[in-house]
């Protein structure tokens, strides 16, 4: 029993020091595209980006989501997690494509902000 223990934290420390590696690697990748994008699909995908404005420095994180089943309404929220210059406010939104509604017809979704 004690063995196993010992292989375990020897592979748990294996797993620490590989996600310490790749760190440089996602800095790297970071910095020379200027975002890092997960998923295919623009309705549903997540992105981390650096925020390069005059007074605005930092880094942003946008997640986009399916806001419900048919995939006709998307949720986004946009957080700065970390911030060298500057402020930014986090913010979210929805956005529903179809048909062309008037202003006042907002669908039941959007209508109430994510927790």
């Amino acid at each position: 029993m004690r063995q196993l223990f010992k292989r375990l934290g020897c592979f748990a420390a294996v797993i620490v020091w590989l996600g310490f590696m790749a760190c440089p690697i996602l800095v790297c990748v970071l910095v020379s595209n200027g975002q890092i994008e997960w998923g295919d699909n623009p309705q549903n995908q997540m992105r981390l980006f650096m925020m390069q404005e005059p007074d605005k420095e930092g880094l942003g994180f946008q997640w986009t989501r399916p806001a419900n089943d048919d995939a006709t309404c998307t949720y986004t929220t946009v957080r700065y997690p970390i911030m060298f210059e500057g402020e930014a406010k986090n913010s979210s939104s929805c956005q529903c494509m179809g048909e062309l509604t008037a202003a006042s017809e907002v669908p039941p979704l959007c209508e109430v902000p994510e927790p």
